[in-house]
């Protein structure tokens, strides 16, 4: 997500549209459905507790998830819309955190 992010900000600056396609295409779409995967396996496998600590990481992933999508479409120009993304990516890294913390001390 940050990368695409980085690669957004920069859109605005010369990169051509094709380019902006292929880097989502190749790079972001990949690793997002990679992520879901980990997350439908963790969900699977997981304790009660650990598929709870998971649950977390969810709204703050859709918010920054939500956030790219419209930025790459067009729909939100907002001037502030880095200030947002990196805070939706810090929310969703914290939430990510505290799952792998759990499980780690879970599985250990």
């Amino acid at each position: 997500m940050a990368s695409l992010q980085n690669f957004l900000l920069q859109y605005r600056n010369g990169i051509t549209e094709g380019e902006l396609k292929r880097q989502n295409n190749e790079k972001y779409v990949p690793a997002y459905q990679r992520m879901l995967q980990a997350e439908v396996s963790a969900r699977l496998v997981g304790s009660l507790e650990a598929r709870k600590w998971l649950a977390k990481t969810v709204p703050p992933r859709e918010a920054a998830a939500a956030l790219l999508r419209d930025r790459y479409f067009g729909y939100n120009r907002a001037e502030n819309w880095s200030d947002e993304m990196k805070k939706a990516l810090e929310k969703y890294k914290t939430a990510a955190e505290a799952f792998m913390n759990h499980v780690d001390a879970e599985v250990l």
